[in-house]
């Protein structure tokens, strides 16, 4: 409780920033930024490599809490601006910077914490967009190489390039890596995915207590700082890639299910206390109905009703269209995926078709590869491959849960997809490339504990 009261304090105290920041300068940038290109005023563009960018989020990151009202509880409402009766805060954004008010309305955004949108534009104010955006994508490539360092480190597999490479090989090539450069949010996200895993094995030694202590930290920073994007990202992440690092440390099996369930029992905790929080802030500072306003998304993001989800969405996957809403959320994000993959649009029909083949053969391999260890493997080192199952059954859950959302929002939330698909790929090659006996005979493996 103490940490969430300090962590609770230091998150107040980064709003309170707001108070002195520099509006009117910042803005002008925003203005320069737009006129050389660098800034959109569309909610979704072209990115680099032909799939989507989000420029929704990134804008909203860039003017929330902009031109708040007279009292200080109004920082706690994060408005943004959005022209009248249309969803798009770039071009209400744009609007604000050109100081062209006439059409547009502002809108709250005060059920998340956005301390995200504080620090990124105290830092866009001081370097520009540009510059933080090299920052953060240098940021998001150290600490790929240090996951890659920290998991040689802790390995004992003769053969840990390999089951590695398998693990970080799909998030470099299908997550949009890539083309992070085109959100600072997106950055941002997978500076905490990647900083979150390399974390854990640096402290996934420690007594289980400890271990949840960071979870809360963890837990907590994330809800402040990536307010609603993507949180299933963290469960996949510890549960798929976690289990699969941790057993290639010699750890008996029982000891690394309790390591992973004593972090993400803390980082829940973290994540829903802190989220909670800024409604009792909006409710003691404003008299905004902070409870219908979460009551009302909560209904239309769990929605079941197809006329809920994005039109612009649906045109591309008209052939689920009669489906009930989970399952167009799980086509959405497969095919997300898929189109990362091979983009069956513009590549030639054999090219897509021998690209299904090899990439069908890979997971079926791996899926047999896990059958198989099944079968031979003794007590406890089925609780890795339950909890690898385990991630997926989470991540489908959460597709089919907040279906509207995450159908509409495919393009950012099948990077879950893409962290499982590491772990299950890495796990399957693990099992396979100790396929002996002596390997599974938990009677000699529970002598080696961390």
């Amino acid at each position: 409780m103490m940490i969430i009261i300090l962590l609770l304090t230091a998150y107040f105290a980064i709003y309170s920033s707001r108070v002195i920041f520099p509006e009117d300068a910042y803005l002008a940038k925003i203005s320069k930024m737009y006129n050389a290109g660098i800034i959109e005023d569309k909610v979704t563009s072209r990115s680099p490599t032909g799939w989507l960018s989000d420029n929704a989020t990134e804008c909203l990151s860039l003017g929330v809490g902009l031109k708040n009202g007279p009292n200080f509880g109004d920082i706690f409402l994060d408005s943004y601006t959005n022209p009248v009766n249309e969803y798009n805060p770039c071009s209400g954004l744009i609007s604000l910077a050109e100081n062209d008010t006439t059409d547009i309305a502002m809108s709250s955004y005060s059920r998340y914490w956005h301390g995200h949108a504080t620090i990124i534009q105290w830092l866009t104010y001081f370097l520009g967009l540009p510059i933080l955006k090299n920052l953060l994508w240098l940021l998001n490539l150290s600490l790929l190489i240090l996951v890659y360092k920290k998991s040689r480190d802790i390995s004992s597999s003769r053969r840990a390039n390999l089951v590695i490479g398998s693990l970080l090989f799909p998030y470099v090539a299908f997550s949009d890596f890539a083309d992070l450069q085109t959100s600072v949010t997106h950055l941002l996200s997978s500076v905490f995915i990647l900083f979150t895993i390399f974390y854990f094995l640096k402290n996934y030694s420690k007594g289980n207590f400890k271990l949840g202590r960071i979870g809360v930290i963890f837990g907590s920073f994330y809800c402040f700082v990536l307010y609603g994007l993507s949180p299933q990202n963290i469960p996949v992440l510890i549960l798929s890639w976690g289990s699969v690092l941790l057993i290639m440390s010699g750890m008996n099996p029982f000891l690394v299910s309790k390591k992973i369930i004593s972090f993400l029992y803390g980082w829940g905790l973290g994540y829903v206390t802190t989220f909670i929080s800024k409604w009792i802030f909006v409710l003691f500072f404003t008299d905004f109905d902070i409870i219908f306003d979460v009551k009302s998304q909560l209904d239309h993001r769990t929605s079941q009703d197809v006329s809920s989800l994005s039109e612009g969405v649906a045109q591309h996957l008209d052939f689920a269209s009669s489906f009930p809403n989970f399952i167009q959320a799980w086509v959405a994000n497969i095919a997300t995926f898929l189109i990362h993959v091979i983009d069956p649009r513009y590549a030639e029909g054999y090219v897509v078709i021998i690209a299904s083949i090899a990439f069908g053969m890979l997971i079926i391999g791996s899926f047999l590869a896990l059958v198989w260890a099944l079968r031979v493997a003794k007590n406890g080192f089925t609780l890795i491959v339950l909890l690898n199952a385990l991630s997926l059954i989470f991540l489908l859950g959460w597709y089919a849960i907040l279906s509207q959302h995450s159908f509409d929002h495919a393009t950012y939330t099948f990077r879950s997809l893409v962290i499982w698909l590491g772990g299950f790929l890495a796990l399957g090659i693990y099992i396979f490339s100790n396929r002996t006996n002596r390997f599974f005979d938990a009677s000699e493996r529970n002598n080696v504990i961390h």
